[in-house]
Protein backbone atom coordinates (compact mmCIF):
# COMPACT_ATOMS: atom_id res chain seq x y z
CA UNK A 1 0.00 0.00 0.00
CA UNK A 2 1.01 3.68 -0.83
CA UNK A 3 3.50 4.74 2.23
CA UNK A 4 2.40 8.43 2.14
CA UNK A 5 -1.22 7.38 2.55
CA UNK A 6 0.02 4.48 5.10
CA UNK A 7 1.97 6.37 7.39
CA UNK A 8 -1.12 9.25 7.61
CA UNK A 9 -3.53 6.16 8.76
CA UNK A 10 -0.98 5.59 11.65
CA UNK A 11 -1.02 8.91 12.26
CA UNK A 12 -5.01 9.60 12.63
CA UNK A 13 -4.70 6.01 14.51
CA UNK A 14 -2.99 7.51 17.03
CA UNK A 15 -5.60 10.02 17.08
CA UNK A 16 -8.54 8.13 17.68
CA UNK A 17 -7.25 5.20 19.81
CA UNK A 18 -7.45 5.25 23.88
CA UNK A 19 -4.83 6.80 25.68
CA UNK A 20 -3.34 3.47 26.42
CA UNK A 21 -2.84 2.12 23.66
CA UNK A 22 -0.68 5.59 22.59
CA UNK A 23 2.33 4.14 24.11
CA UNK A 24 2.20 0.64 21.85
CA UNK A 25 1.69 2.40 18.86
CA UNK A 26 4.46 5.25 19.90
CA UNK A 27 7.08 2.54 20.31
CA UNK A 28 5.92 0.45 17.14
CA UNK A 29 5.10 3.00 14.40
CA UNK A 30 8.02 1.96 11.93
CA UNK A 31 7.35 -1.67 12.47
CA UNK A 32 3.06 -1.29 11.74
CA UNK A 33 3.76 1.48 8.78
CA UNK A 34 6.31 -0.67 7.25
CA UNK A 35 3.82 -3.79 7.51
CA UNK A 36 1.00 -1.75 5.72
CA UNK A 37 3.31 -0.50 2.80
CA UNK A 38 4.12 -4.42 2.33
CA UNK A 39 0.16 -5.08 1.92
CA UNK A 40 -0.99 -5.24 -1.91
CA UNK A 41 -3.58 -3.05 -2.52
CA UNK A 42 -7.04 -4.48 -3.56
CA UNK A 43 -6.27 -6.30 -6.81
CA UNK A 44 -9.86 -5.68 -8.04
CA UNK A 45 -13.40 -4.67 -7.15
CA UNK A 46 -14.71 -5.97 -4.73
CA UNK A 47 -11.53 -8.11 -3.32
CA UNK A 48 -11.83 -9.33 -0.11
CA UNK A 49 -9.17 -10.12 3.15
CA UNK A 50 -9.14 -11.24 6.35
CA UNK A 51 -6.56 -11.17 9.41
CA UNK A 52 -6.14 -13.37 11.82
CA UNK A 53 -6.48 -12.58 15.53
CA UNK A 54 -7.15 -8.79 14.65
CA UNK A 55 -7.56 -5.78 17.46
CA UNK A 56 -9.04 -3.69 14.43
CA UNK A 57 -5.42 -1.66 13.19
CA UNK A 58 -5.19 -3.77 10.36
CA UNK A 59 -8.42 -4.13 9.12
CA UNK A 60 -9.25 -0.19 9.61
CA UNK A 61 -6.46 0.16 7.35
CA UNK A 62 -6.84 -2.53 4.45
CA UNK A 63 -10.54 -1.05 4.10
CA UNK A 64 -9.55 2.83 4.04
CA UNK A 65 -5.81 2.51 2.51
CA UNK A 66 -5.79 -0.92 0.68
CA UNK A 67 -9.27 -0.34 -1.26
CA UNK A 68 -10.46 -3.60 0.04
CA UNK A 69 -14.01 -4.25 -0.17
CA UNK A 70 -14.35 -6.56 2.32
CA UNK A 71 -12.27 -7.10 5.55
CA UNK A 72 -12.82 -9.63 8.05
CA UNK A 73 -10.95 -10.80 11.22
CA UNK A 74 -10.67 -13.51 14.17
CA UNK A 75 -10.49 -13.36 17.27
CA UNK A 76 -9.88 -16.96 19.45
CA UNK A 77 -12.24 -18.23 22.38
CA UNK A 78 -13.17 -15.05 23.70
CA UNK A 79 -17.23 -15.09 22.17
CA UNK A 80 -20.00 -17.11 22.80
CA UNK A 81 -21.04 -16.90 19.21
CA UNK A 82 -18.61 -18.54 16.30
CA UNK A 83 -19.62 -15.10 13.99
CA UNK A 84 -20.24 -11.60 15.36
CA UNK A 85 -20.31 -8.52 14.06
CA UNK A 86 -18.04 -5.78 15.51
CA UNK A 87 -17.13 -2.19 15.63
CA UNK A 88 -13.09 -0.98 15.71
CA UNK A 89 -12.54 1.85 18.63
CA UNK A 90 -12.68 5.29 17.15
CA UNK A 91 -13.98 3.81 13.49
CA UNK A 92 -15.57 7.34 12.40
CA UNK A 93 -18.35 6.63 10.94
CA UNK A 94 -18.60 3.36 12.82
CA UNK A 95 -18.44 0.70 10.22
CA UNK A 96 -19.63 -2.89 11.08
CA UNK A 97 -17.17 -5.95 10.46
CA UNK A 98 -17.92 -9.62 9.98
CA UNK A 99 -15.14 -11.70 13.42
CA UNK A 100 -15.07 -15.36 13.48
CA UNK A 101 -14.23 -16.67 16.86
CA UNK A 102 -12.23 -19.51 16.29
CA UNK A 103 -9.14 -20.65 17.06
CA UNK A 104 -7.85 -21.74 13.58
CA UNK A 105 -4.98 -24.73 15.56
CA UNK A 106 -8.02 -26.46 16.21
CA UNK A 107 -11.19 -25.09 14.10
CA UNK A 108 -11.80 -24.40 10.98
CA UNK A 109 -13.58 -21.18 9.76
CA UNK A 110 -17.21 -20.85 8.89
CA UNK A 111 -16.57 -19.87 5.62
CA UNK A 112 -16.31 -21.90 1.97
CA UNK A 113 -12.74 -22.28 0.63
CA UNK A 114 -10.91 -19.66 -1.68
CA UNK A 115 -13.42 -16.63 -0.21
CA UNK A 116 -9.87 -14.58 0.26
CA UNK A 117 -7.59 -12.82 -1.76
CA UNK A 118 -5.52 -11.36 0.84
CA UNK A 119 -4.89 -13.41 4.79
CA UNK A 120 -2.91 -11.27 6.73
CA UNK A 121 -1.03 -12.85 9.71
CA UNK A 122 0.62 -10.95 12.02
CA UNK A 123 2.76 -11.48 15.03
CA UNK A 124 0.72 -14.60 15.88
CA UNK A 125 2.05 -17.81 14.49
CA UNK A 126 4.75 -17.27 17.20
CA UNK A 127 1.63 -17.52 19.69
CA UNK A 128 0.62 -21.15 18.20
CA UNK A 129 0.83 -23.44 20.93
CA UNK A 130 -0.77 -26.93 19.35
CA UNK A 131 -0.47 -27.47 16.21
CA UNK A 132 0.69 -24.64 13.66
CA UNK A 133 0.30 -26.89 10.59
CA UNK A 134 -2.98 -27.10 10.67
CA UNK A 135 -3.34 -23.02 11.02
CA UNK A 136 -1.27 -22.78 7.99
CA UNK A 137 -3.69 -25.25 5.93
CA UNK A 138 -7.22 -23.68 7.07
CA UNK A 139 -5.30 -20.02 5.10
CA UNK A 140 -4.62 -22.23 2.43
CA UNK A 141 -8.25 -23.26 2.27
CA UNK A 142 -9.74 -20.27 2.36
CA UNK A 143 -7.56 -18.10 -0.19
CA UNK A 144 -8.53 -17.58 -3.62
CA UNK A 145 -5.64 -19.27 -6.63
CA UNK A 146 -3.99 -16.03 -7.04
CA UNK A 147 -4.57 -14.61 -3.75
CA UNK A 148 -1.81 -14.24 -1.09
CA UNK A 149 -1.02 -14.72 2.79
CA UNK A 150 1.36 -12.59 4.53
CA UNK A 151 3.02 -13.78 7.38
CA UNK A 152 4.59 -11.46 9.84
CA UNK A 153 6.48 -12.52 12.77
CA UNK A 154 9.24 -11.01 16.02
CA UNK A 155 12.43 -11.72 14.15
CA UNK A 156 14.28 -14.86 16.14
CA UNK A 157 17.49 -13.62 14.32
CA UNK A 158 18.06 -9.84 15.80
CA UNK A 159 20.50 -9.24 17.63
CA UNK A 160 18.64 -8.94 21.30
CA UNK A 161 17.27 -12.30 20.57
CA UNK A 162 21.01 -13.59 19.52
CA UNK A 163 21.37 -12.67 23.07
CA UNK A 164 19.28 -13.89 24.77
CA UNK A 165 19.50 -17.68 23.36
CA UNK A 166 23.28 -17.46 23.92
CA UNK A 167 22.26 -16.61 27.94
CA UNK A 168 20.33 -19.93 27.82
CA UNK A 169 17.02 -18.20 27.47
CA UNK A 170 14.15 -17.97 24.79
CA UNK A 171 13.74 -15.06 22.53
CA UNK A 172 10.37 -14.25 23.80
CA UNK A 173 8.12 -15.65 26.28
CA UNK A 174 5.21 -15.65 23.23
CA UNK A 175 6.82 -18.34 21.42
CA UNK A 176 4.52 -20.68 22.66
CA UNK A 177 4.83 -24.13 20.78
CA UNK A 178 8.23 -25.60 21.46
CA UNK A 179 8.91 -29.43 23.07
CA UNK A 180 11.34 -27.49 26.12
CA UNK A 181 12.37 -24.07 26.77
CA UNK A 182 15.44 -23.95 24.06
CA UNK A 183 14.40 -21.75 21.06
CA UNK A 184 16.24 -23.80 18.97
CA UNK A 185 13.00 -26.20 19.12
CA UNK A 186 10.71 -23.37 18.12
CA UNK A 187 13.01 -22.51 15.03
CA UNK A 188 13.28 -26.18 13.60
CA UNK A 189 9.13 -26.35 14.10
CA UNK A 190 9.11 -22.94 12.21
CA UNK A 191 11.68 -24.60 9.67
CA UNK A 192 9.70 -27.86 9.24
CA UNK A 193 5.90 -25.83 8.68
CA UNK A 194 7.51 -24.06 5.49
CA UNK A 195 9.33 -26.64 3.99
CA UNK A 196 5.98 -28.67 4.42
CA UNK A 197 4.00 -25.50 2.62
CA UNK A 198 6.73 -25.27 -0.11
CA UNK A 199 6.54 -29.37 -0.39
CA UNK A 200 2.83 -29.11 -1.04
CA UNK A 201 1.49 -30.87 -3.72
CA UNK A 202 -1.07 -28.76 -4.85
CA UNK A 203 1.30 -26.05 -6.13
CA UNK A 204 4.53 -23.84 -4.63
CA UNK A 205 4.78 -20.99 -2.53
CA UNK A 206 7.52 -18.09 -3.00
CA UNK A 207 8.82 -15.92 -0.41
CA UNK A 208 7.81 -11.94 -1.26
CA UNK A 209 9.17 -10.22 1.35
CA UNK A 210 12.24 -8.95 3.22
CA UNK A 211 14.02 -10.44 6.16
CA UNK A 212 12.12 -8.76 8.83
CA UNK A 213 9.10 -10.82 8.02
CA UNK A 214 8.00 -13.78 5.91
CA UNK A 215 5.74 -13.26 2.80
CA UNK A 216 4.68 -16.29 1.12
CA UNK A 217 1.95 -15.85 -2.12
CA UNK A 218 -0.05 -18.41 -4.11
CA UNK A 219 1.10 -19.11 -7.58
CA UNK A 220 -1.80 -20.07 -10.40
CA UNK A 221 0.03 -23.37 -10.88
CA UNK A 222 -2.89 -25.53 -9.86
Amino acid sequence: MDPIQCAAFVQKYKRITPDESQEYLRMHERRLISTLVAIPDAAHTGARAIEFNTYGFFPLAMSDVGGYSMVDGTTWGKSPYKISSKNFCGDLPQRIFRIFDVNPEKEMLPIEGSFYDFILCADVIERFSVDPMAAFWEMNRITNTGGAIFIVTPNAACINNVARVLGGTIASPYYRYRKNVLILDVIWSIARIFYRLHSRPQGSWSTVYGPSSVGVSRNQSY
